[in-house]
């Protein structure tokens, strides 16, 4: 996964290319990141419900 440093931090790039990688292949961290970005501008808590959509087998 690449350096680490002292603190075991990840290295940044590493990092980077983990989260282009979450972006171009996972549909909820664009909902989560939306979620995030609502909570930071308004703060106002909120929640999210993930529903199984059992028509499309997944």
């Amino acid at each position: 996964m690449g350096q680490t440093s002292t603190e075991g931090n990840l290295d940044e790039t590493t990092l980077v290319r983990l989260i282009e990688m979450l972006d171009e292949n996972n549909c909820l961290t664009k909902l989560f990141r939306r979620a995030r970005d609502y909570y930071e501008d308004s703060g106002q808590e909120f929640n999210i419900r993930l529903l199984s959509d059992k028509g499309k087998g997944k």
